[in-house]
């Protein structure tokens, strides 16, 4: 880009990787860029913030007998059994 060019805020966004409002003008003013626009809301931002919901592992309690619980667990093709065993030596 050349000195003086004029960009819309949400393109030099979108061009220097997503960082926030104030680097984009500090890098905008440091490329003497002439900033137009308003800063809108990026949806890629808001994806890259999100957080999954916390899931349980499984029950909190133990059996107190050997194989009592017994879990199955499918992933496409592949099958996972899991037993709750209590081993004591």
């Amino acid at each position: 880009m050349e000195k003086g060019a004029k960009i819309e805020i949400n393109d030099l966004h979108e061009k220097l990787g997503h960082p926030a409002e104030e680097m984009v003008k500090l890098t905008g003013n440091y490329m003497k860029l002439s900033i137009q626009g308003k800063m809108d809301n990026c949806e890629n931002c808001a994806i890259g913030k999100m957080r999954q919901k916390n899931v349980e592992k499984g029950p909190k309690e133990k059996s107190s007998e050997p194989g009592f619980h017994f879990y199955i667990e499918l992933h496409c093709q592949n099958l996972l059994v899991l037993e709750d065993r209590n081993i004591g030596f």
